[in-house]
């Protein structure tokens, strides 16, 4: 399985640089980008890319993306570029969920 990482705030500035460089750089990884708009990563095609669309400062619209991506990937890193507290408070909870 490959390492993977959640980036946040990925869909402009630094968050879309980093998936770029981390997508083209590294193809044993998986980089999962979070972002209320998506146009600018649709446009990128790696398939090393996993696009999720989200307001993270929205409890439930967070709560499930992270439970989505939980049961799906195991997360090695979380890189907030645009954070919220519940994001970092809910992906704690689902990495302990999921993980036993």
């Amino acid at each position: 399985m490959n390492n993977s990482i959640i980036i946040t705030g990925a869909n402009s500035g630094i968050g879309l640089e980093l998936v770029k460089q981390l997508a083209t750089e590294s193809n044993n990884l998986t980089i999962i980008a979070i972002s209320r708009s998506i146009n600018q990563l649709e446009q990128l095609s790696y398939a090393n890319l996993k696009i999720y669309q989200c307001d993270i400062s929205k409890y439930e619209e967070l709560a499930g993306i992270i439970a989505q991506i939980a049961s799906t990937y195991l997360i090695d890193s979380l890189l907030c570029v645009r954070e919220h507290p519940l994001m970092v408070s809910l992906l704690r909870l689902s990495m302990k969920k999921f993980s036993k």
